[in-house]
């Protein structure tokens, strides 16, 4: 079975983007610190 037989859906806004966090690092005394924002996809999904 091939994958592309089935339909594509956008399930959020991808890639999502990576934020250097300057002030943490800074306070922390060295190591770069980054965040990668799942935030920004644009969707919440929730289960119960």
């Amino acid at each position: 079975m091939h994958l592309a037989r089935f339909p594509r859906y956008r399930l959020g806004h991808f890639p999502t983007p990576l934020e250097r966090l300057d002030r943490l690092s800074a306070e922390l005394g060295g190591p770069e610190i980054w965040i990668k924002r799942d935030d920004c996809t644009g969707l919440v999904w929730a289960v119960t």
